[in-house]
């Protein structure tokens, strides 16, 4: 049985880095035991981290450079979903996280949003966000508009994992988004 206070939990590791890990055990005394036997492993993809814009500006056209705003809420999803929101109105998100490719081949990925969206994906086994708002996403879905979905045309990816972001923002009225893909294999 594993007493509770026991259990910790290693953040911030690299997506596809190996790591070894040993533990110590410290008495009440500040003694420590000898290092345990040698663990390892890789972290896990598990969700999409996400962090909640809210107090947009009402003049906002588009979505707003997220690296210059802090986040009022942050957590993890296992899909792009606008669930966490608290506002109905002016409001955004940005995921941030990674997208194992099973196959290789041609891929077409998709946003379908209400209103701004985009989409970078980084390199093959590429480590940190691919986030870039003064770059060019792979798939751009930007502006006020009602539901729309853009493409990023046939992509050809090696099988592996690939980090990923999406931004979105909503102004006013219903507010949507979802990410699809065409796989070699099968269509979205």
């Amino acid at each position: 049985q594993v007493d509770q206070d026991l259990v910790r939990t290693i953040a911030e590791l690299v997506n596809q880095q190996n790591y070894v890990i040993t533990v110590k055990a410290r008495d009440q005394a500040g003694n420590n035991s000898a290092a345990s036997n040698q663990v390892s492993g890789q972290p896990l993809i598990n969700g999409l981290p996400w962090k909640y814009y809210n107090g947009i500006s009402t003049a906002q056209t588009v979505i707003p450079n997220y690296t210059t705003m802090v986040p009022v809420s942050t957590g993890v999803s296992p899909t792009v979903t606008l669930t966490p929101a608290t506002d109905a109105q002016y409001f955004g998100f940005l995921w941030d996280g990674y997208i194992d490719i099973p196959t290789t081949g041609s891929y077409t990925i998709e946003t379908t949003s209400d209103d701004g969206s985009d989409l970078w994906l980084g390199a093959l086994n590429g480590v940190g966000s691919p986030y870039n708002p003064t770059g060019t996403p792979t798939v751009k879905n930007d502006g006020l508009h009602s539901s729309a979905s853009k493409n990023s045309g046939t992509l050809h990816l090696t099988a592996g994992v690939y980090p990923i972001a999406i931004s979105y923002f909503n102004e006013t009225g219903g507010g949507s988004i979802s990410l699809s893909w065409k796989t070699p294999s099968k269509p979205k």
